[in-house]
């Protein structure tokens, strides 16, 4: 069960100029020019853009899913070229060239060429020479050096650790941060630094843990962080793990009552339970019930005799614990050792 407004993974496979003529030569026709300079992008070309990041039809297999986002995301870099060309010197232009990096990136993942490296790195160039935000800056910045000191798995810069030190100095007293630490820790690992790695993932611990997606991206280049979590149960009381929990075995069960799957392994949650619970085993249930939910949440719990400890934020796909973690999708269930 996935999230209705989480925005889908997408690829890009082939890519289009446009061509634009240009008429100079009198007054009038370049007061119109340095007039149109000046506009910002319509919000309509950025919606449009934007909504070319989902598919527009359900696609029933991952080769389905890559020919229509193929066409998509085309569209994506022609509406971005023709921002670009027709309003060049608008202050939102980098919200359509940070559509057109993220289209670019992604291609040059999936089909990796050339062409595509030269795309993605002319773009993420002209954001760099323009007014853009702190993020999509160090997102740009990244894409340069990221293929500066790591341009093949066999082929790795001398000074990739100098550059990537320099890469995380320009963006430390930018708002884009511990953006920049994240990218540095993936820079270090594509350039196999590994003590500069374990440098970098030991700062995001110490310093940023509660940064959301900070815990889910440690997570993802095999580090194991502590599970931390400050959750409210249903009769209001505050649980703290580890703190309250501490030598039991911990079952994490990310669920709502809304999910045909969540209530569908509860069979299974309770045979376990009632296995494993004088063995030292707890099962917490993190609720992704929406607002206004508490009450309907209780009644469900005592119904179904779901007799472990059960937790309830309100806040849907935003609860915090689920954030932290990088919970994308339910049931979701995790357990956590002794330790």
């Amino acid at each position: 069960t996935m999230p209705d407004h989480k925005r889908l993974t997408i690829c890009l496979l082939t890519v289009s100029l446009i061509s634009f003529i240009v008429v100079v030569g009198s007054p009038e026709n370049a007061s119109a020019a340095a007039a149109a300079a000046n506009k910002e992008v319509p919000q309509t070309l950025l919606a449009k853009m934007n909504a070319n990041f989902r598919p527009k039809a359900r696609p029933t297999s991952q080769a389905e899913f890559i020919e229509i986002m193929t066409k998509q995301t085309l569209e994506v870099i022609k509406l971005g070229l023709s921002a670009e060309s027709e309003y060049p010197g608008a202050q939102n232009l980098s919200h359509a060239r940070g559509m057109m990096l993220e289209a670019a990136g992604f291609l040059q993942e999936t089909a990796p060429s050339s062409a595509h490296k030269a795309q993605l790195l002319g773009i993420a160039g002209r954001i760099m020479k323009a007014p853009a935000s702190a993020k999509l800056k160090a997102q740009a910045d990244f894409i340069i050096t990221r293929w500066k000191i790591a341009p093949s798995p066999r082929s790795i810069a001398k000074d990739a650790e100098k550059q990537i030190r320099a890469y995380m100095k320009r963006h430390s007293k930018t708002t884009a941060k511990t953006t920049a630490v994240i990218r540095g820790t993936i820079m270090a690992g594509l350039a196999k630094l590994t003590k500069l790695q374990d440098e970098l993932a030991a700062i995001l611990e110490k310093d940023h843990a509660d940064t959301p997606g900070i815990t889910a991206f440690l997570l993802s280049i095999g580090r194991r962080p502590l599970f931390r979590a400050t959750l409210t149960k249903l009769d209001a009381t505050t649980l703290t793990l580890p703190d309250d929990m501490l030598g039991k075995v911990l079952v994490i069960d990310f669920w709502a009552t809304w999910c045909r799957p969540c209530i569908q392994s509860l069979p299974r949650l309770k045979q376990t339970y009632a296995t494993y619970k004088s063995k030292g085993v707890e099962i917490i249930g993190i609720s992704f019930d929406r607002s206004d939910s508490r009450d309907m949440l209780t009644k469900f719990v005592k119904k179904h005799n779901l007799n472990w400890t059960h937790t309830y934020s309100g806040k849907y796909w935003d609860d915090p614990t689920g954030k932290k973690y990088g919970v994308t999708g339910i049931p979701a269930v995790w357990v956590i050792g002794r330790d």
